[in-house]
């Protein structure tokens, strides 16, 4: 802080003197001439209240002021001319035009109240500039762990211009459909592909895939009780698995069941399947989940997106095209 306020019941203002007063200490106060600020006299005319040291940074050192709190008005600074005069104002967002009898002007509003427009846009654009291309390097990185795990990708087909409209300040940061899009192109690059699913007639969100029924879920429900036992799957994990084993013509029962199988000590191990017998409500909250790294099946060695095994060329023969070697810019 650069001023401390010291309000001390035994301090007293002496006029006749100029000091303060503390018991038997005197503390000599500098006061301006009349002529260098008329106004500070003519307060002194008034009864003083009670007076405060405040204590400010001046040039590097610290120095001790005293206010002194007055009674009544506060004296006038400017010389009013007498009522019934009138003055016609035009007040605009930034400035104000005063036409009077002895004066004309046009003011502008705080003109000592400088703010940096353009220095703050730019600012701004250099901060955005970097939170893409963090964003873009993300994206890129969930992209390869997504298709390390396989090139054949299902999900639904969604509106992400609802999504933005609905969750504006989220969609803007997190950039689904930016995603989506660069997977697509990423899968189609190492021989796979991005298929959309018919939301409306697969509805995976309330589908029971042990029971085969539907239940619709308010969205702020994030768990799935399955097959009515006390076996509860999250949400959305619930909806990627049933995605992964959708077919064209719908949900196949067999398929379900063998994939199931597979899929729930994984999601055991993950924390997003679990056994909940409580009857009084399902949990709240979603559980982190992240992908293990070990689980990235990608190598270095790579020709048009392809492992060179897979092509029939020896990656240890002084023939095999190497891959250049690229520095990565700093986004």
């Amino acid at each position: 802080m650069s001023e401390w306020l010291w309000l001390i019941y035994g301090y007293r203002w002496n006029a006749d003197t100029g000091c303060v007063t503390w018991g038997t200490l005197a503390l000599p106060v500098k006061l301006p001439t009349q002529d260098q600020d008329p106004y500070v006299h003519a307060a002194l005319k008034s009864e003083t209240k009670y007076c405060r040291i405040v204590w400010r940074m001046e040039n590097g050192r610290q120095r001790g002021f005293v206010q002194l709190v007055q009674d009544g008005i506060a004296p006038t600074t400017y010389e009013f001319l007498s009522s019934g005069q009138i003055v016609g104002l035009d007040v605009g967002p930034s400035t104000i035009a005063v036409v009077g009898d002895e004066a004309v002007g046009l003011e502008q509003f705080a003109s000592g109240v400088a703010q940096p427009w353009n220095h703050q846009r730019r600012l701004q654009r250099a901060l955005d500039r970097c939170r893409r291309a963090t964003r873009k390097k993300a994206h890129g990185a969930l992209a390869n762990q997504i298709l390390g795990l396989g090139n054949l990708i299902q999900t639904e087909a969604l509106s992400y211009k609802a999504f933005q409209k609905n969750y504006g300040r989220r969609v803007k940061v997190r950039a689904p459909g930016m995603f989506i899009e660069r997977l697509s192109r990423k899968a189609e690059s190492a021989g796979g592909t991005l298929v959309e699913l018919n939301t409306r007639r697969l509805r995976m969100s309330p589908y029971d895939h042990v029971s085969g029924t539907y239940a619709k879920k308010p969205l702020s429900q994030r768990w799935h009780r399955i097959g009515g036992d006390d076996v509860i799957v999250q949400r959305d994990c619930c909806s990627a698995f049933l995605a992964k084993h959708a077919t064209e013509d719908g949900h196949s029962s067999s398929r379900l069941e063998e994939g199931w199988a597979v899929a729930e000590p994984l999601l055991e191990r993950a924390g997003a399947c679990r056994h909940h017998q409580s009857t009084s409500g399902l949990p709240k909250g979603n559980p982190t989940v992240a992908m293990p790294s070990e689980s990235i099946a990608r190598e270095k060695r790579l020709v048009r997106g392809l492992h060179r095994d897979a092509v029939g060329i020896n990656p240890e023969s002084p023939d095999a095209p190497r891959m250049p070697a690229f520095r990565t810019p700093w986004p």
